[in-house]
């Protein structure tokens, strides 16, 4: 179903299947064919023969469809609006609400064809309903807490409204990310030189970086990368490399740094001693992930286009030094770094001739 629907199975569209609420109404249906068959039983006072069973489960099938069905349904219903967002968010929730409702979808299908089916085969006529122990164990703590609710049913409902006023009160004031920024325990450095650099140039200044990035006790070891990769799924120039810097246990850190101000003191150090490029400060795998969703490596991308290169450049300046003014804004860089000089020849035709 998901391959002509254009879906693939990967982490995101797979990972969030609920076996639980999957195998829900196959449960509802099997139990309600068991409580059939034992009320039968009494009724009789004998064993149900094979027919009777398969009367039994047909009859519990048709009774239970409603709620069953209706049940799954709603499980859908909370889904649907994920399929209305857009940008990223809709690119990486789509794939999950699609493959969890075509998951639900057919389990409701088999719960009322497959289940009952084999119920008829496999079920005994003598069935009967026991509740496990661990069932036993909690209705023991939970009936007398279900009596008290009951039996103050005013005070049940203010704790309950209160809950409700007290989350919405966090939930405002805690702020929202889409994406939490997880400590990965190291860092990626984008840094960009002019378009006219050459690849001695790049290299040269890279070691210069990548030394000034060592002398800080908090490295491990760094290392780096100029221009395109083999796999050339990210397009680069000699003038742009990537540097990884591996970071030491926090247990060995002999400063009081905290990531952000080992980040803030490290792109310092760079701006005095190695000037004529510029840096932007990232995560291994958030710098990934943000190149598989937008293309680029920042969280927050405005992208200019035109046809005219200097007018391009000027409104990306111009761009940045709004941004930079836009509180918590953290590094601000244009990823056009300037034009490159060339050498175009036009012969004369007539001389050649």
């Amino acid at each position: 179903i998901m391959k002509p629907l254009g879906m693939s199975g990967n982490l995101m569209s797979l990972g969030a299947l609920d076996f639980g609420i999957i195998v829900d109404g196959t449960v509802i249906v099997l139990d309600n064919c068991v409580r059939y068959i034992q009320d039968r039983k009494k009724k009789l006072g004998r064993k149900l023969t094979r027919a009777e069973v398969q009367k039994a489960v047909y009859d519990a099938a048709v009774e239970i469809r409603l709620a069953a069905g209706f049940g799954e349904l709603i499980v859908v219903a909370v889904f649907l609006p994920i399929f209305g967002l857009i940008g990223i968010e809709g690119k990486t929730f789509a794939p999950m609400a699609g493959t969890f409702v075509i998951a639900i979808f057919c389990a409701l299908i088999l719960s009322f064809t497959t289940a009952p089916a084999l119920a008829s085969l496999i079920l005994s006529g003598d069935a009967e309903e026991k509740e496990p122990k661990f069932m036993q164990w909690i209705h023991h703590w939970y009936a007398p807490i279900l009596d008290k609710t009951i039996k103050h049913p005013k005070l049940t409902i203010a704790l309950a409204v209160a809950s409700i006023v007290v989350g919405g009160v966090l939930f405002a004031t805690r702020g929202a990310e889409f994406l939490p920024q997880l400590g990965e325990g190291s860092f990626a450095f984008h840094m960009i030189r002019p378009v006219n650099a050459s690849l001695d140039q790049s290299i040269a200044l890279q070691r210069k970086a990548d030394d000034v990035v060592k002398s800080f006790a908090e490295v491990d070891h760094v290392f780096s990368r100029i221009g395109t990769s083999e796999v050339a799924t990210d397009p680069m120039g000699v003038n742009v490399s990537d540097a990884y810097i591996i970071l030491k246990d926090r247990s060995e850190w002999s400063s009081d740094h905290s990531y952000e101000t080992l980040v803030n003191a490290m792109i310092a150090k760079l701006q005095k001693e190695v000037p004529g490029q510029n840096y932007l400060a990232s995560q291994p795998i958030q710098m990934r992930f943000n190149e598989l969703l937008e293309g680029t490596r920042a969280d927050v991308t405005v992208k200019i286009f035109g046809p005219e290169l200097e007018t391009l450049m000027r409104l990306a300046k111009d761009s940045k030094e709004i941004i930079e003014k836009v509180p918590g804004a953290g590094d601000v860089e244009e990823d056009l770094a300037g034009t490159s000089p060339v050498l175009r020849i036009e012969p004369k035709v007539a001389a050649m001739r």
